[in-house]
């Protein structure tokens, strides 16, 4: 489905600007995934997975089967940690490894591993090099 302005989401700052009013409040977990073109604008957003208060179970089977329908060229990966701190642990480091690995065998970039926290507050992997 097409969107009628496509954001184009081209920055960490951009990135996060634009998912944390729209998740950072959960009470849960949830990780999500951002379709993107070759200009990085966006084509879709979609919710793969919603856990509890401290982790959420995912895939990549299921986050890159949730992505193919937008036909995307790049993804940058998402989700909040509702303690409010957006500081990655030893399994998202490892997630993040692995969905980078799945996406360059399917031949899609991905860009960014945003984590959400409070008031605003979230880090990058790519920043810090997990990417």
């Amino acid at each position: 489905e097409e969107m009628p302005t496509r954001a184009r989401l081209d920055s960490t700052e951009v990135v996060a600007a634009y998912l944390s009013p729209r998740h950072s409040g959960h009470v849960a977990e949830v990780f999500g995934i951002l379709a993107l073109d070759s200009k990085h604008r966006l084509l879709g957003e979609k919710i793969v997975a919603q856990g509890g208060r401290y982790t959420v179970g995912i895939t990549p089977a299921a986050v890159f089967q949730a992505v193919l329908p937008f036909r995307p060229r790049s993804v940058i990966v998402f989700h909040n940690h509702p303690s409010g701190d957006p500081h990655p642990s030893e399994e998202d480091k490892a997630l993040t490894y692995r969905l980078a690995r799945a996406g360059e065998v399917l031949g899609i970039a991905m860009v960014d591993h945003i984590i959400l926290g409070a008031r605003g507050s979230f880090e990058s992997l790519k920043r810090l090099g997990l990417i």
